[in-house]
């Protein structure tokens, strides 16, 4: 999911809703602590405010599980005292579909990255397609049929520019770098003008 990760910072930075419409996160054979990494790594990698993440129930309730066996902690007591993670808290279910659908969508248009791979790290062989659609195609060809209803962005949500140095080899910390969230908002200026001039 290399591809993916490398994706999200610019659809962050570019569009209004990410959608991330999966069935599977991680695979059935995989210890507690590499599913937690899975979803740590997405985690850690996106805005919640700006992604729907649609999946299967039994994900989360693995995710929850490998998470008390992994950390020790049962996740429902992270629930109770608001630290548990809004992706995770905001994900939609839905158990009747096989599709893997990685998107970013805005009233100008929607790049759509999908094909055979679920959410995973490390190698695997997959085949996906990336490609450029309308917003109306993106809707009747995609979240229609997965049943998903469309995000309307806020009017008044706050826009971002972002800066990568030339010095760099327009890079945004270093040729071959991994782009995390934590790193990226600190690259990102709001567009915005102060409140009290």
């Amino acid at each position: 999911m290399e591809w993916l990760y490398k994706l999200l910072p610019r659809w962050t930075v570019l569009f209004d809703t990410i959608y991330l419409m999966v069935p599977f996160v991680g695979h059935l054979y995989m210890k507690p602590e590499q599913i937690v990494g899975v979803w740590e790594a997405l985690i850690s990698r996106v805005d919640p405010k700006k992604v729907r993440l649609v999946t299967k129930k039994d994900q989360i309730n693995i995710f929850k599980k490998a998470y008390h066996e992994h950390y020790q902690v049962d996740y429902s007591q992270l629930e109770k005292l608001k630290l548990s993670s809004e992706l995770v808290n905001g994900t939609v279910t839905n158990s009747k579909f096989h599709a893997k659908v990685y998107a970013a969508s805005s009233s100008f248009g929607c790049e759509v990255y999908s094909g055979s791979a679920n959410l995973l790290i490390g190698p695997s062989k997959e085949v996906m397609h990336f490609s450029e659609i309308g917003l109306s195609d993106f809707e009747e060809c995609f979240l229609k049929p997965l049943g998903v209803s469309a995000v309307v962005p806020d009017q008044a949500q706050v826009k971002y520019s972002f800066l990568l140095d030339v010095e760099n080899n327009f890079s945004a910390l270093h040729p071959r770098s991994t782009i995390y969230s934590k790193n990226y908002y600190d690259l990102i200026m709001h567009d915005a003008l102060p409140s009290n001039i």
